[in-house]
């Protein structure tokens, strides 16, 4: 859930699953290390005041997949 209505942009990394892939974000969006260790980001629309799991998102990598 987010306290504001803007659009965040939040660290991810990638894991496998069941044949497909997931992401799973980082604990605290002042964790530092987030973003040497992340894949990408994942965006939470200003319009989606919470994220479910199994929710899709966009997904930005930092490098071609």
């Amino acid at each position: 859930s987010k306290k504001h209505p803007l659009t965040e942009f939040f660290p991810v990394r990638l894991h496998s699953k069941n044949g497909g892939l997931q992401i799973l974000p980082f604990n605290g969006s002042g964790d530092i290390t987030a973003g040497v260790f992340a894949d990408g980001l994942a965006v939470q629309p200003n319009d989606c005041p919470s994220l479910l799991n199994g929710d899709l998102v966009d997904f930005y990598p930092f490098q071609s997949l």
